[in-house]
Order: structure tokens, then sequence, then C-alpha cells
């Protein structure tokens, strides 16, 4: 097998990720989890920033809040863009990030089987269920 000489600048940059994601390993696999797309991970990324932002009591990573806020914003606008073609919810004309995420925590509290499911279906479900169109 030939030996493949790697260029000096893609060495460069290797040191360089390894340098900015360095950070993120102290946070152990719960970090880790936190990504994985399942309710699971959902729930633990969610869980500080609503501890935080919420109740004011610091827990989690900036990387923790940025990934919930992002999934669920991105989730919500996504269901508001859909609502033509789907009316088994109805958000209210105000709805910040922080509140999805927090409904979306207590879902998947009260319903520990969708930890298992993508976290998208346990968003969905908990907008559907605090938010059901009257009608």
């Amino acid at each position: 097998m030939a030996q493949v000489e790697l260029p000096m600048d893609y060495l460069k940059m290797i040191v360089l990720l390894s340098t900015l994601l360095l950070p993120t390993a102290g946070h152990g696999s719960e970090l880790v989890q936190s990504m994985d797309g399942t309710g699971k991970g959902l729930l633990v990324s969610c869980k500080g920033l609503v501890q935080n932002y919420i109740d004011g009591n610091k827990t989690g990573s900036d990387i923790e809040y940025g990934f919930c806020a992002g999934f669920i914003k991105a989730m919500t606008q996504l269901m508001a863009v859909s609502h033509g073609y789907n009316t088994s919810y109805c958000f209210p004309k105000e709805m910040t990030t922080g509140q999805a995420a927090h409904i979306s925590l207590n879902y998947l509290k009260a319903h520990p089987q969708t930890q298992n499911y993508p976290a998208f279906y346990a968003v969905m479900s908990s907008m559907e269920e605090a938010f059901p169109c009257k009608g």
C-alpha cells in the first residue's frame, strides 16, 4: 500500500480543529449524547437551557444551549410554515424558543418512551399536545 503524504496546510487544519474541539472533550459523553438526534439527547441539551433561562439556574454548556435552541427553533419554524398541510396544532401568535423548549422538555419527561424516538417526533408531538386546534 502506498503512503499518502498530507500537505502541511492540511495538517495545520487538523491541529486547529483539534484545538477548537478540545474544550468540548471535558463534557464527556453527556454532551455527545445531547447531539445524537434522539428525544433523550434533546432532553439532555434542553434541560440546561430551560434551567438557565427560565429558572435562572446555570447548568450545562453553551454548546448544549445552542443545540437545543437551534433545533427547537428550526422545528417550530418548519411546523409553522407547514401548518397549511397539517392542522393538528395551532401555535399562539407569540411563542419564544425558550417556551417551546420548556414544552418539549416537559413532554419528554411525561412520555419517557419518546426519548428513544427521533427528536423531531418529540417536538412535533409536544406542540400538538400543547396547542391543539380548536373547532
